[in-house]
């Protein structure tokens, strides 16, 4: 079909009114930030929330009934906060328990009543955290992470967090909530730079960490105000909680019910490391230690631990003759792109088992080149979601204007450029 192409940025779109191949052209979304999207905003890899919006009013619109969002890569929770403005009960499956935090907090409606509450506990935190003894049962569990930050930033932070955990309760909405203020605030108050997604201390320029009191301030002020504009702009104003369908988006526990819609951006299959991006936050915020990460980085989607000793035929036929030629120059990696669509497959297998008749999964991800071989990501996400049932109904995609997830790559791979949406219906 024709391709076409909307000249003027926009934030508000019908999906199904779009030409098959059509470019959206959206605003640079860096800036754009709203209610409980906020909330961590800095999350590695993070999708833009027009997309999900749009797929999801356009279905709310359509269904009389109530309607169920899957996202089986659940990420900070981008598609659930969507879900909850447009009042759907949401599915998910997330293998970081720090984006689950995210999420958890993202969706909690944090009334008039524990707003206050939450605001004169961080006056009390504020006026007395200078003066508490750290816990050192506290500690982050990771080797070496006091080479991170100067000793008294380090110290610091465990008297603030010793402090939280003093004046909330444990698994309670204000602890989970002060957790993330804390997370927040770690990566500036600390010697890594900010720049960049992975953390390093660069030699070259020597940073001026930021000092505990005013992060603890900036962070607070800044999430306050997020679950304050979310509580009064939300359609949906009781509290919305994900249905977890698992950890492991390649196999997760079918739901109870058959399920409307999945939409999901998963991890490139070349993707960053964001075990390593995100672990400093999460050690500090008990979401990991050494061990944890460990078995998260095996647990990625893609990782050569999870590749099977047999290679799937469907696979091999999609993927086959590109990996021959990724193994000329790096064999590894030709390994961790056969696992990425394995992953990719049973991930497709397992959400054609959830979805309702007629039910549409909305892929949204970039393709990329590995080894100066260009994989198409996009099409053969299609060509293995048809091998298991799906039909390849709607295409569409949009130019990636705010590179969350740019690194170095030495010339190996570069940008994505593009992040396609590919609409399977079951």
């Amino acid at each position: 079909m024709p391709q076409a192409t909307v000249n003027n940025p926009c934030i508000d779109f019908t999906p199904s009114a779009l030409a098959w191949g059509e470019e959206i052209l959206f605003p640079n979304t860096r800036t754009f930030r709203q209610g409980s999207h906020r909330i961590f905003n800095r999350y590695p890899a993070r999708s833009i929330c027009l997309v999900p919006r749009a797929i999801i009013r356009e279905l709310c619109q359509e269904h009389a009934r109530g309607v169920s969002v899957l996202d089986p890569f659940m990420g900070s929770g981008t598609t659930a906060v969507e879900a909850t403005m447009q009042g759907c009960t949401i599915y998910g499956v997330e293998i970081d328990p720090l984006a689950r935090l995210i999420t958890e907090v993202r969706l909690y409606r944090y009334n008039h009543e524990l707003i206050s509450e939450l605001t004169e506990c961080f006056h009390g935190i504020e006026s007395k955290w200078l003066g508490t003894k750290q816990d050192e049962s506290l500690a982050p569990q990771l080797q070496r992470i006091e080479s991170w930050f100067t000793p008294a930033q380090y110290r610091d932070l465990l008297r603030l967090k010793t402090a939280i955990y003093s004046a909330t309760a444990e698994d309670s909405p204000s602890r989970n909530f002060f957790r993330i203020v804390l997370a927040d605030m770690v990566r500036p108050c600390s010697q890594a730079e900010r720049q960049t997604l992975k953390p390093y201390i660069s030699t070259k320029y020597i940073k001026q960490a930021t000092p505990v009191a005013v992060a603890f301030a900036k962070s607070f002020a800044a999430h306050i105000a997020a679950v304050a504009e979310c509580n009064e702009g939300t359609l949906v104003p009781s509290r919305s909680r994900v249905q977890w369908l698992g950890t492991d988006a390649a196999k997760f526990r079918k739901s109870t019910k058959p399920i409307t819609v999945a939409i999901t951006s998963p991890p490139y299959a070349n993707a960053l490391d964001y075990v390593r991006c995100i672990k400093i936050e999460s050690a500090w915020v008990d979401c990991g230690s050494d061990p944890v990460f460990a078995e998260l980085r095996r647990g990625q989607i893609g990782d050569p631990a999870r590749a099977r000793a047999a290679q799937d035929d469907v696979v091999e036929a999609a993927v086959g003759h590109l990996c021959r030629q990724i193994e000329i120059d790096d064999a590894p990696r030709a390994r961790t792109v056969r696992g990425y669509f394995a992953d990719m497959l049973n991930n497709l297998q397992c959400v054609h088992r959830t979805l309702g008749a007629g039910g549409r999964y909305h892929v949204i991800v970039g393709d990329g080149v590995i080894r100066k071989v260009s994989v198409p990501t996009h099409k053969i996400i299609a060509s293995l979601g048809e091998s298991v049932g799906f039909k390849w109904v709607h295409y569409y995609k949009y130019r990636i204007r705010d590179h969350r997830t740019s690194i170095p790559r030495q010339n190996q791979g570069g940008k994505i450029e593009y992040e396609h949406v590919v609409v399977l219906e079951k």
